[in-house]
Formats: C-alpha cells, structure tokens, sequence
C-alpha cells in the first residue's frame, strides 16, 4: 500500500471527494476554504488534504461529498493515528 499524498491539486480533491472541477473552484472563492499553496511558479495551486478533507466534511453543500470526506478522513486518521503527546 503505498503512501498517502503530502499535498492536493484540483483533480485529486475532485478524484477523492467525487465532485467535478467546477465545484472545487467554486469552493476556492470561498473565504474559509483552505488557502492554497503554489508550485510550478506559481501556475498550479496545491493543499493540504486534511485541510480539505475537514473543510469538506463540515463545509461542502453536497451531501456526497461530506460523506466522502468523512469517509476518507476517518481512512486516514486509521492510516495514520495521532501521536501521543510528549510528557516532557
């Protein structure tokens, strides 16, 4: 199995969330979507996916797309479980 992606373009966040590309940039003018990273000079916009992934699961005006987001955080919080807290 291999590793989860570090950040998000478009096209994934449509692939995971099965929304089309016009929802995505519909939520990007949004003021509480999360900001986005840019790469290749500043021409490709990339996220965090858990950023989108929470935004989406509280956020998103489509039902299947909160329930996928749902879905695919609790994937990941099972993929990857929170570290426990240093007592130092």
């Amino acid at each position: 199995m291999g590793t989860a992606p570090e950040a998000w373009g478009v096209a994934d966040i449509c692939d995971a969330l099965g929304v089309t590309r016009l929802t995505v940039l519909r939520w990007r003018e949004r003021a509480d979507f999360p900001p986005a990273s840019y790469v290749n000079r500043g021409k490709t916009a990339i996220w965090d996916p858990h950023a989108v992934l929470e935004w989406t699961a509280h956020n998103a005006g489509a039902s299947h797309a909160r329930t996928a987001a749902g879905k695919a955080l609790a994937d990941r919080r099972h993929a990857h479980p929170p570290r426990p807290a240093s007592r130092d």
